[in-house]
């Protein structure tokens, strides 16, 4: 534990664990009189991070969970912050601890450091800061908290995916300057664990994705190529994660891809994005790729070994034909 900060509180939100969690919590809050301890039966990481912000006294918001690590002098570091500029947000950078692919630990930071106003953000900073997850992630931020009471913001309990990064847009929306710092104080731990909501099936992906590119929009208001580039990617994600059903059909599937086709972001984004606009090489790979008419493909193949219903294959690359034709019409005319 960190050198103790006078005036601090640390709430300690137990989600209805079944080991000696809760004994734990209640151990600490007998060493230290800045912990208090709550409890209730599971409901969620979004029920649990609300309950947190309606039992908070202070006047400022950290998220922390409980495989992370807040690193060393971040406290001190942030409560300097606080006294010396009353920010509506701090943003920070975050350190990454893996020991798989031959890596260890890294440190993910803002390009640039510095008190901006909310349009400067947009301006300047937005998709630098959305590319490296400093956006999506809850916590390499600090909150105000009367900002978050004052405005009504809340994890959105109906959905387990992008909640944390619809919360923070949603503050970014409704605040009026950022502090922005280029130090990593907060470390996810990123172990490979395959119960991980990062290797499982996630319900209602599609619907998180919706809802937080929808909040982007209104933050944003001017519309660019790069915010339908980001949006692609992340419905190909959402279409990737359908094959993570244990017992998905061949109909419940189609079913899904024809409401994605159905959706008007979608089909703008289809038309807005350009070859030279997708930095991870989408398009080109669809174009010159082995499956050159179903970019979908290359990016399943690897989890797609149960697979083999023939329907199925045809139905992704009907849907994909479609696509490799916009691109390829666009492709041509310009050359």
């Amino acid at each position: 534990m960190q050198e103790y900060q006078e005036g601090i509180e640390i709430l300690l939100v137990d989600d209805g664990s079944v080991d000696d969690s809760f004994d734990k919590c209640v151990w600490w809050s007998t060493k230290f009189k800045c912990i208090n301890v709550f409890h209730h039966d599971n409901h969620g990481v979004s029920y649990t991070r609300n309950r947190g912000i309606k039992e908070s006294h202070g006047r400022y918001i950290w998220f922390a969970d409980v495989d992370d690590v807040i690193l060393a002098d971040s406290i001190k570091s942030i409560l300097k912050l606080i006294k010396e500029q009353y920010p509506d947000i701090i943003l920070f950078g975050y350190r990454s601890k893996l020991t798989r692919k031959q890596l260890n630990e890294f440190d993910t930071n803002p390009l640039k450091e510095g008190r901006y106003y909310i349009e400067q953000i947009i301006r300047e900073l937005f998709w630098d800061l959305y590319r490296k997850n400093l956006i999506h992630n809850i916590g390499n931020k600090v909150y105000c908290k009367e900002l978050i009471l004052k405005n009504e913001i809340q994890f959105d309990e109906s959905i387990s995916i992008y909640e944390d990064a619809t919360f923070c847009v949603q503050a970014m929306r409704a605040s009026r300057e950022m502090c922005v710092c280029a130090k990593a104080w907060y470390c996810y731990n990123l172990e490979d664990n395959l119960n991980s909501l990062n290797h499982i099936y996630r319900k209602n992906f599609f619907g998180g994705i919706t809802q937080l590119y929808e909040n982007i929009s209104i933050l944003l208001g001017n519309l660019e190529e790069s915010f339908y580039t980001n949006y692609l990617n992340s419905v190909l994600a959402a279409i990737k994660n359908e094959f993570r059903r244990k017992k998905y059909k061949y109909k419940n599937f189609c079913s899904f891809i024809r409401e994605i086709m159905r959706n008007d972001n979608v089909q703008k984004a289809l038309e807005m994005v350009t070859i030279d606009s997708m930095t991870d090489g989408i398009w080109w790979r669809l174009l010159k790729g082995r499956y050159a008419q179903c970019y979908l493909i290359l990016k399943i193949e690897n989890a797609s070994n149960k697979v083999v219903a023939s329907r199925l294959m045809n139905e992704v690359f009907d849907i994909s034909y479609c696509v490799y034709k916009k691109v390829t019409y666009w492709y041509q005319g310009r050359r």
